[in-house]
């Protein structure tokens, strides 16, 4: 394999939904859960008092009106519905479950990198919270999402969502490419996995124009760096074939893109840094990553 590096100035449809409904009442109510050994999840005793409202499921005509301005962030991974029920629990505390359908477990995954808070729960595959007012986890092609009125406790949030995850297939796999994200001097919130770039639009904008031909066939991880007191962000993107990689670097380097500081390959790999690190440290965190 050769390597470049050159610096730069500049189903289950309703379904699903009644299963989720049945397992979250029966396991509100009755204090276990019939998918899940009762060491897996907080029983009544931990929640009661709690009310389910019906499910609203929503798509991507409607989403908005779930998600206000963020839907941008969800269609860019290409979700096909969402089911959302509300839990009215003590004090006026409402907490509302929303499982979200994507394509795969790789499209899963990266929506909970985009959306995931700062605190790791054992739920699902991978799981955060902020421990007062949302959760989040992936597992199979699903990404669920808990979001409370108020200021909720670490066991109520836990609870619903284990009860979610007990209603959803197992398993799923986290793709390979973010495994050359180095993990010294990165930002604690870990890498953003994407297909579209209108995901990480915020956070790098690329020009809105899919300069990289990202598609189903691609992949891409962003992450946060810190280098000698200086910000820097390193993107990764796996190309199906070579020509599509040259393509891509072709185009990355020739957009005169503000604050790129080192870009190149390797195999099928594409690698570039922007910020304001020196461009020493931006080349030798490029070539770990490609290493």
């Amino acid at each position: 394999m050769s390597e470049t590096i050159s610096r730069s100035k500049p189903g289950r449809g309703k379904t699903l939904a009644l299963l989720l409904a049945l397992i979250l009442a029966l396991s509100l109510t009755a204090g276990c859960s019939p998918a899940a050994p009762a060491r897996d999840f907080h029983s009544a005793k931990a929640i009661p008092g709690w009310k389910s409202e019906a499910i609203q499921t929503y798509t991507a005509g409607n989403l908005s009106d779930l998600v206000g301005q963020s839907t941008n962030t969800f269609t860019a991974y290409g979700f096909d519905r969402v089911d959302a029920q509300a839990f009215l629990g003590p004090k006026d505390l409402k907490i509302t479950v929303q499982i979200f359908r994507l394509p795969d477990s790789a499209e899963a995954y990266g929506l909970w990198t985009r959306l995931r808070k700062d605190k790791p729960v054992q739920i699902g595959v991978d799981g955060a919270s902020d421990g007062i007012s949302e959760l989040s986890f992936w597992q199979d092609r699903y990404f669920v999402l808990l979001q409370a009125s108020q200021a909720a406790s670490p066991a109520q949030l836990e609870g619903l969502a284990k009860n979610a995850s007990a209603a959803l297939p197992k398993g799923g796999a986290r793709p390979a490419l973010v495994e050359r994200v180095p993990a010294q001097n990165q930002d604690k919130r870990g890498p953003i996995y994407f297909r579209d770039e209108r995901a990480v639009d915020k956070q790098l904008f690329l020009g809105g124009k899919n300069l990289l031909g990202l598609n189903d066939k691609t992949g891409a991880a962003l992450a946060y760096y810190t280098l000698d007191g200086k910000s820097a962000s390193l993107l990764l993107v796996e190309y199906p074939d070579a020509d599509a990689l040259q393509n891509g670097l072709i185009a990355l380097q020739n957009a005169g893109l503000a604050k790129l500081l080192v870009s190149g390959s390797k195999g099928t790999v594409l690698g570039a840094v922007f910020g304001d690190a020196a461009a020493e440290q931006a080349a030798a965190l490029l070539g770990e990553a490609l290493k």
